[in-house]
């Protein structure tokens, strides 16, 4: 029979055998104390009785075989790690006090399938149910403040999900590989999404951002394979790098007129994107932000755009024509590089340079260099037809 180390309410060690398959704790019990029952490795249930308001860092840690446990309602706090890798547990319902979940609460607890959560939750903690593969869905309480970074990361069954209307921010890589989820619903008050938040969902196909949107993180779309409709919201101040990166299947989207900039690999290698609007906000548009967009086919670019980086346009093997804005007076390294379909392309009189790989195989492209054009790196038109490519002029030719 398990034996207990209790003192002023506080149950701090359960000295357990192999027989001791299913444990009562004794009435009066108001917490359960740090590791107190770490590695019972036997213990397959557990029976708490009302009054327990807390339980502790690593209390049931590596409890392998744990598979049922009543929650008392007077439950108030589960603390870090007080679960993990408890690879039997499949159901927890709490339907009383319970205001905060600690970071890695239900790490790793692999066959859990149903979450039932109080209406009084606050908080959800750090990898609080990191790699739950078994768990499909969840409801969240509109109680609910606070859903910290990496909580339901790796969470491969889960489907749907609604973020409840008093969290402000989704923090970084908060659904990161949740490959089945198809559905979530996204409520205004809602005005970051942090870093990584979808991160590989890769079934994720329709997403509605609500209109107190101002900020998507840097990689929070990556990877989305399935993501195909997409409206940005007119409240959108920032986007991250890589925030759209290898959304294979988005065909349209319109930038709003809040964005000024459009980061490194925003876009890079949408490969369905046929048109992209740009706002006159626009100043820059940053290395290999379209690179890869094999569908597009054209681009308006606004007269405001100051620069157009590295590799912006590289691989976009569909468009035929852009004209480029006033303010820019180089064609930096390999913006059009592998455009393979570029006929033409109006560049205006203050462009002075053009620099390595600027058109490397361009194989279509036909070109008069303006005079203005003063340097040419020797590998600007490199696989170009040189019949098409007209130079009447001496331009400083250039290499390294």
């Amino acid at each position: 029979m398990a034996e207990f180390i209790i003192e002023n309410g506080k149950l701090s060690l359960c000295i357990c055998t192999s027989k001791d398959t299913h444990i009562k704790i004794p009435e009066g019990i108001t917490e359960i104390g740090d590791g107190a029952f770490f590695h019972c490795t036997n213990l397959e249930s557990l029976e708490i009785p009302e009054g327990l308001e807390k339980i502790g860092k690593r209390a049931f840690t590596e409890c392998g075989k744990l598979k049922y446990i009543n929650f008392p309602s007077t439950l108030k706090c589960i603390d870090d790690w007080a679960f993990t890798y408890c690879e039997s547990l499949v159901e927890i319902k709490f339907t009383g006090e319970l205001v905060s979940i600690g970071d890695n609460a239900f790490f790793g607890c692999i066959n859990l399938s149903s979450i039932t959560l109080s209406n009084k939750i606050e908080s959800i903690g750090k990898s609080a149910f990191y790699k739950c593969t078994s768990l499909e869905k969840i409801d969240l309480p509109n109680s609910l403040t606070q859903i910290k970074e990496s909580a339901f990361s790796n969470c491969t069954s889960l489907k749907e999900i609604t973020i409840p209307n008093k969290v402000s921010t989704l923090e970084k890589y908060l659904f990161k590989d949740c490959t089945s989820l198809n559905s979530i619903t996204l409520q205004n008050g809602l005005i970051t999404l942090g870093e990584g938040v979808f991160y590989q969902c890769s079934n994720l196909i329709e997403i509605v951002l609500p209109s107190t949107l101002k900020s998507i993180g840097d990689w929070c779309f990556f990877r989305c394979k399935s993501l195909k409709k997409l409206n940005l919201p007119s409240s959108i101040e920032e986007l991250g790098i890589n925030s759209f990166d290898t959304c294979s299947a988005i065909e349209e989207i319109e930038i709003p007129k809040g964005i000024t900039k459009i980061p490194r690999y925003a876009f890079y290698f949408c490969e369905s994107l046929k048109r992209i609007t740009l706002p006159n906000t626009v100043t820059e548009i940053d290395n290999y932000s379209l690179c890869g967009c094999k569908g597009l086919e054209g681009i308006e670019l606004p007269d405001n755009i100051t620069r157009i980086g590295k590799y912006a346009f590289c691989a976009c093997i569909s468009l035929e024509s852009i004209r480029i804005p006033s303010n820019l007076t180089e064609i930096e390294n390999g913006m059009f590089q592998e455009c393979y379909s570029l006929k033409s392309i109006e560049l205006p009189k203050n462009i002075t340079k053009l620099c390595e790989n600027a058109f490397n195989n361009c194989t279509s492209l036909v070109l008069e260099v303006p005079s203005t054009i003063t340097t040419i790196h020797k590998s600007a038109f490199k696989t170009c037809k040189t019949d098409n490519i007209k130079i009447s002029h001496k331009p400083k030719w250039i290499e390294g």
